[in-house]
């Protein structure tokens, strides 16, 4: 179990859940639409000792920001489907499994932000806060 394992269990489900979005991941380049298209971070906040010894567990936590991005001038409606979507797919106490590697993330929450003009779109951010257990060895 690893962080960039609790990542792409994060990543395949947003995939699930947004599959034909445009999306700008991390570090890799996106020719940006017009709009809609979202922008992916992933944001480990820290870890934390969960359980003691050299075989013990520490507890990741962390932010998953989804930034819907739509175009300036057509109200909210679209940004309010994003989030529904978004609360949808994220449910607080869900647990979301990468099949990969068996590694658990638990997401605790899925709030939004006020809508905002950013880069000549309107902007509203999700946020989904997550945890993920991994055992030391």
């Amino acid at each position: 179990m690893s962080l960039s394992n609790a990542r792409k269990a994060l990543v395949a489900a947003y995939k699930t859940a947004f599959p034909t979005t445009s999306t700008a991941y991390e570090n890799i380049p996106l020719d940006v639409p017009s709009a809609p298209w979202v922008k992916f971070t992933f944001m480990p906040a820290g870890v934390e000792v969960v359980t003691l010894g050299n075989a013990g567990e520490d507890e990741h936590t962390g932010v998953l920001q989804l930034d819907w991005n739509g175009t300036l001038g057509t109200g909210d409606a679209d940004a309010a489907s994003f989030y529904a979507s978004a609360r949808a797919a994220f449910t607080a106490g869900q647990i979301i499994t990468h099949s990969g590697s068996g590694q658990q993330v638990r997401v605790w929450s899925c709030e939004r932000t006020v809508g905002r003009v950013v880069d000549g779109f309107y902007r509203v951010s999700v946020n989904i806060r997550w945890t993920a257990r991994e055992q030391r060895t």
